[in-house]
C-alpha cells in the first residue's frame, strides 16, 4: 500500500506539472503499474518457471503504459 501512495504522488505530481494527461486518476495508474507487476511474479511462482525475460516484459509494459500517460505523445 505505501509503494502505490508513494507512486500515486508522483505521478499526482508529473500530473499537475503538465507532463501527465490532465484526466489521469493516479491511484488508478499506480494500481495497475504495482498490480501488472504484481501479478507477472505471481505468474512465474505459480508456473515455477522463471522466464529469462522478465526485464524485458517490464521494459515494454512500462515504455507502452507511459505513452498512454504523458500530455503529448507526438514528443515520443
Amino acid at each position: 500500500a505505501r509503494d502505490i501512495r508513494l507512486l500515486a504522488e508522483f505521478l499526482q505530481h508529473e500530473r499537475d506539472i503538465g507532463r501527465l494527461r490532465p484526466s489521469l486518476d493516479p491511484h488508478v495508474t499506480a494500481h495497475t503499474i504495482v498490480g501488472t507487476m504484481m501479478s507477472y511474479g505471481m505468474l512465474e511462482v505459480i508456473s515455477g518457471q522463471q522466464k529469462s525475460n522478465s526485464e524485458e516484459f517490464i521494459r515494454t509494459f512500462v515504455d507502452t503504459f507511459w505513452k498512454g500517460l504523458i500530455a503529448s505523445p507526438e514528443n515520443f
